[in-house]
């Protein structure tokens, strides 16, 4: 398992080992002591997307770790924390199924995906969700180079776009 730094201050995504052999696939997508014990999940999602579909721009309180189980998803954290020496700078990595790639996006950043084929996610937090907590940014905002325009977006995600 590798772990790579981004442009985001505490920002990073991680390249696990994959062992394939005649029964199938084996991969440690995440250990707490390769990430140096920084999170520790409390809750575990689901998520699956068509293709063209945009989810967030969506801001928490609470860090989140996502994998891209099937399919693949152009996947960026904002970094929307007014004290960070990175403050509005982002950074955007393609999520494959077939690699297995992780991005763990810290608190208080923003956390959107484009589905760039049918997908599903697994991410986890480390505080379960509250909607109240939960702010939402246009994803056209943060000169974000999307792989191309979205076709599928929740009410939610659109109306602040207006």
């Amino acid at each position: 398992m590798n772990k790579y730094s981004t442009v985001v201050e505490d920002c990073f995504w991680i390249q696990p080992s994959i062992f394939q052999d005649h029964r199938g696939t084996f991969s440690e997508i995440y250990k707490s002591s390769k990430l140096d014990n920084l999170f520790k999940p409390v809750q575990t999602n689901y998520s699956s997307s068509k293709k063209g579909t945009i989810r967030g721009i969506h801001r928490t309180p609470y860090a989140k770790y996502v994998t891209c189980i099937k399919g693949s998803v152009y996947d960026v954290c904002v970094d929307l924390r007014p004290s960070s020496k990175t403050h509005l700078e982002h950074f955007g990595i393609e999520l494959k199924a077939d690699q297995l790639n992780s991005l763990y996006i810290p608190a208080f950043c923003g956390h959107a995906f484009l589905a760039l084929e049918d997908c599903t996610l697994i991410y986890q937090q480390d505080h379960e969700y509250d909607a109240k907590l939960d702010q939402t940014y246009c994803y056209k905002n943060f000169d974000i180079q999307w792989r191309f325009e979205p076709t599928i977006i929740s009410d939610k995600d659109c109306n602040v776009c207006k």
